[in-house]
């Protein structure tokens, strides 16, 4: 295991979820609910383009989820290709590298973060995958940095999902609205 980036005081400000919720019909897995702490370490991310924190939650995976999912075909929820290059890091797959995640959907460039949850149910519009034949995989492993109210997410995982695979998803961070719910509840701005 390698040295925690974060110092304790920023570690302190994450709280663990490390359990298995219901969002819609999926099942995501999330290793911390998305908090204030969380908050600001994502827009330190992909906001202020540090590139170095992409690393904070490696042990975590490694940790607690590389064995399980050691088999399985591994495809993270699309990035905006503008803001991507804005950056100049895909964000997502730098935080999920020790999996070498593959990147097999194009999205329109929509900034979901800008929208409400009504309009964020119709991103399933603005997202493709890049090959159908991906779905033959019989494991596959979707993983996402936040799920909000889970639209980016469902309009992947029907993408990915047939018959003869299964589909699992991996989020590091699950909205608070989702704790103990099993539905989602998001105050409207």
């Amino acid at each position: 295991m390698t040295r925690d980036i974060l110092c304790p005081l920023c570690r302190s400000k994450l709280r663990p979820c490390k359990k298995t919720i219901k969002v819609d019909d999926m099942e995501v897995y999330a290793l911390y609910w998305y908090n204030e702490g969380m908050s600001e370490l994502m827009h330190r991310i992909k906001e202020l383009y540090d590139e170095s924190l992409v690393k904070v939650f490696h042990n975590d995976l490694r940790a607690s989820l590389t064995w399980k999912y050691r088999k399985s075909y591994k495809v993270c929820v699309p990035s905006s290709n503008l803001k991507t290059q804005e950056r100049g890091f895909h964000a997502v797959k730098g935080m999920y590298e020790p999996w070498a995640v593959q990147d097999d959907f194009v999205k329109e460039d929509v900034k979901q973060s800008l929208k409400s949850a009504l309009d964020r149910r119709l991103i399933a519009n603005a997202i493709k995958l890049k090959d159908p034949n991906i779905r033959k995989h019989r494991k596959i492993l979707l993983v996402d940095d936040v799920c909000t109210t889970g639209s980016s997410l469902k309009a992947c995982y029907d993408l990915l999902k047939s018959d003869e695979n299964s589909v699992m998803i991996v989020v590091l961070a699950l909205h608070t609205s989702w704790d103990h719910k099993g539905s989602l509840t998001i105050k409207k701005k």
